[in-house]
């Protein structure tokens, strides 16, 4: 049999053996959950998913103009003017260069986080923190990938290999 065709026959086994696997990375501490976490550089990029035990604080740390406002899903919301509701939470100023704890919510769910600097979180700079008891899985499955994409993955990389090895590379 040809090389290829044997680690093609390998990884398809390997991504039937694999029951699921997370969409991100994610190290979990023997609780399931960080007690305390630092972001060392707020700024511009999406943070996340962390998984933060509830009475566990997130640092928010960051240079130039920022803050830190908490919303209700991934979605910006048009502006930050419109005051603090239940979902709308301001929870530090816009500050050049600061830092902030967050003592995350009592109440296990999922949290988004932004900065409501001018066009922060339409420019993706959105933390996404999910609050756990410690004791359960801090993924639901609607963030599990399934088996048959890892195959699909597999079978496109070695189709991949496979087109250079017939163009003599």
């Amino acid at each position: 049999m040809r090389p290829l065709v044997v680690v093609l026959a390998i990884c398809l086994l390997v991504s039937l053996a694999l029951p699921r696997a997370t969409a991100v990375p994610v190290t979990i501490y023997p609780e399931n959950c960080y007690k305390n976490f630092d972001l060392l550089e707020w700024d511009l990029k999406r943070f996340g998913p962390y998984v933060v035990c509830k009475e566990g604080t997130v640092r928010f740390r960051w240079k130039g103009m920022h803050g830190v406002f908490q919303i209700p899903s991934i979605a910006c919301p048009s502006n930050f003017t419109s005051g603090e509701t239940e979902t709308y939470k301001f929870l530090a100023p816009v500050s050049n260069g600061g830092g902030f704890d967050w003592k995350v919510p009592e109440e296990p769910g999922h949290y988004w986080i932004t900065s409501q600097h001018a066009d922060d979180c339409r420019n993706g700079m959105i933390a996404e923190v999910f609050v756990v008891n410690g004791d359960e899985d801090p993924f639901p499955a609607s963030h599990a990938v399934p088996v048959l994409w890892s195959m699909v993955a597999t079978v496109l990389g070695l189709v991949w290999m496979y087109s250079w090895q017939l163009l003599g590379f």
